[in-house]
């Protein structure tokens, strides 16, 4: 079996801006803890880095906290079984 991870459709990041705007907080342990949680569970992270002179995962914060979590799940050893670089 092969599962895609889209996070947009596996973490709702607007969520944040309506509670906010009904005066709540999300904290943000919150969404650390769900998205280590899918991370972990799906195993696998596919970096797309396009355009590759300038690719835009690394202009999204959510795409360096993916990549950041990637790193702390998996030891340097692991790490090459785990993320992938497209």
């Amino acid at each position: 079996r092969t599962y895609a991870w889209v996070c947009c459709l596996c973490i709702n990041q607007h969520r944040v801006k309506e509670k906010q705007a009904a005066g709540e907080v999300v904290p943000f342990e919150d969404f650390e803890k769900a998205f280590g949680e899918r991370v972990a569970g799906i195993g696998k992270i596919v970096a797309m880095m396009a355009p590759w002179r300038d690719p835009f995962y690394l202009k999204r914060v959510w795409c360096d906290f993916e990549m950041y979590t990637a790193t702390t799940l998996w030891s340097r050893d692991e790490i090459d079984k785990h993320v992938f670089i497209a």
